[in-house]
């Protein structure tokens, strides 16, 4: 027994397939991946801020850098930091604050990679999302109408 579409589940087809490229082409045209400039960015801000308080942070057994939410502190005879996702970064006895900002500098690139994998992936699901939630909302809807209507006429 071959079941045939009503003409509202054709309608509903046709306008779901319509929606699809009007999420698509706005998805395309909005689509912006993060930039290595921002990290080039926080790269030069930092350096500057190092600059300016190195003597400051290492006079003492800890230092907390707040702004980037870096914390430094010594173990044995080397300085580690840790960043806030956990991660340590060794930095040895002798540095500078170009050290650090080199040492930060492949972390953050490191991250930035990974960044723009997952940015891409949550990009696509959330614009699938925008197009498959209110298609299954309106069918439903539309189903509970006639279910509705249908239990008029009987």
């Amino acid at each position: 027994m071959k079941k045939k579409l009503s003409g509202w589940q054709r309608l509903w087809i046709l306008t779901s397939l319509i929606y699809l490229f009007v999420v698509v082409g706005f998805a395309y045209i909005i689509y912006e991946p993060p930039s290595e400039e921002k990290i080039d960015n926080q790269m030069r801000d930092l350096k500057s801020s190092l600059n300016q308080n190195i003597f400051n942070f290492f006079d003492q057994e800890a230092m907390i850098l707040k702004e980037y939410d870096i914390s430094a502190f010594q173990e044995k005879d080397k300085w580690i930091l840790k960043l806030n996702g956990g991660e340590r970064i060794v930095l040895g006895n002798n540095f500078t604050p170009d050290t650090i900002v080199e040492k930060l500098g492949e972390y953050l690139k490191l991250q930035y990679e990974k960044d723009k994998k997952n940015f891409l992936f949550k990009y696509v699901a959330k614009a699938c999302a925008f197009w498959v939630i209110p298609v299954i909302v309106i069918y439903i809807l539309g189903f509970s109408v006639g279910w509705v209507i249908r239990g008029f006429r009987k």
